[in-house]
C-alpha cells in the first residue's frame, strides 16, 4: 500500500485522546458476568491490542469505548469526559470503527458507501468528492478504477481497505478495530497487516484492536492487553509479555512465539 497523504492535522495530533477505562465490570440481563472490574488507560496515539481466547470479552469491551453497551458498574472517560447519555453524540464523532466482516451496503457505490453519513452531514457533493478520492488514495486504491464499483465486484483485501477508508471519513481521533482481518486467507491477512502498518505510522491515530492472534498483535500492537473470562490478566509490550508473563494463560498464550 502507498500512503499518499497523512490526514490527521497538527491540532488534533497533539491532543490527548486519552481513554480511561475504570473498573469496568459488565453482567447479562440473565445474570452473566462478561466484564469483571477492567481498569485501563489507552495513551494517546499507541495501538493498544486486545486479545484473548473466544468468549474472554475482547469485542465487548471495544464496543463500550464506542457506547454500543453500557457498563452495568464503572465508567469510561475520553480526555477526562465520561462517556455518558449527554457526551455520547459528540463523542462517537471522533470514532472510527472497523468490524471484521466490513459490512458495506451492497446496493450502493464505494463511494457512495464512504460518503453515506457525510450526506446526513449536509456535506456538499464536491466535499463528499474530494473526500472520498482522499480516502481511496490514502488506503492505496485508484479512485478512477474504484470509486463506482459495488462491492460485489471487490475483492476481499479491497473491500476491507473500503472499510478502513469508511471509517476515516470525518478524520476521527480514535480508530477501534474488531478483527479487522480475521475473515482472510493467511497470504492475504499478512499482506494487509503489513500494508496497515505504513498506515498506522502516517495517521499517528489512537488505535484500540481486538485479534485472538498472537503474531498480530506482536506486530501491530505498541502495547498488549491480555484478557481472560472477562477479567483482565496482563497489559505490556510484547517483549514483556514474553519475558514476564503474569501467569500460566498468558505463558500458554504467547508460548512459542520467537
Amino acid at each position: 500500500m502507498t500512503v499518499h497523504l497523512a490526514i490527521c492535522t497538527k491540532t488534533r495530533c497533539h491532543s490527548p485522546h486519552v481513554i480511561t477505562l475504570d473498573q469496568i465490570t459488565h453482567r447479562y440481563p440473565n445474570g452473566m458476568q462478561a466484564l469483571s472490574d477492567i481498569s485501563l488507560t489507552v495513551k494517546s496515539h499507541e495501538t493498544l491490542v486486545l486479545i484473548g481466547g473466544s468468549g474472554c470479552g475482547k469485542s465487548t469491551l471495544l464496543k463500550m469505548v464506542n457506547g454500543l453497551i453500557r457498563p452495568t458498574r464503572g465508567q469510561i472517560l475520553w480526555d477526562d469526559v465520561p462517556l455518558d447519555r449527554d457526551h455520547l453524540i459528540p463523542l462517537r464523532r471522533r470514532i472510527g470503527y472497523v468490524i471484521q466482516q466490513v459490512g458495506l451496503f451492497p446496493h450502493l457505490t464505494v463511494a457512495e458507501n464512504i460518503g453515506l453519513v457525510a450526506r446526513f452531514a449536509q456535506w456538499s457533493r464536491a466535499q463528499i468528492d474530494a473526500r472520498v478520492e482522499t480516502l481511496l488514495e490514502l488506503v492505496g486504491l485508484d479512485p478512477r478504477l474504484q470509486r463506482d464499483k459495488y462491492p460485489h465486484q471487490l475483492s476481499g483485501g479491497e473491500a476491507q481497505r473500503i472499510g478502513i477508508a469508511r471509517a476515516l471519513l470525518f478524520d476521527p481521533m480514535v480508530l477501534l478495530m474488531d478483527e479487522p482481518f480475521g475473515a482472510f486467507d493467511p497470504v492475504l491477512r499478512t499482506q494487509l497487516q503489513h500494508e496497515f502498518l505504513s498506515l498506522e505510522f502516517s495517521l499517528k491515530k489512537t488505535i484500540v484492536l481486538v485479534t485472538h492472534d498472537i503474531q498480530e498483535a506482536f506486530l501491530l500492537g505498541d502495547r498488549i492487553a491480555f484478557m481472560d473470562r472477562g477479567r483482565l490478566l496482563q497489559v505490556g509490550t510484547a517483549e514483556e509479555l514474553k519475558s514476564c508473563p503474569a501467569n500460566d494463560a498468558v505463558s500458554a498464550f504467547v508460548g512459542g512465539i520467537p
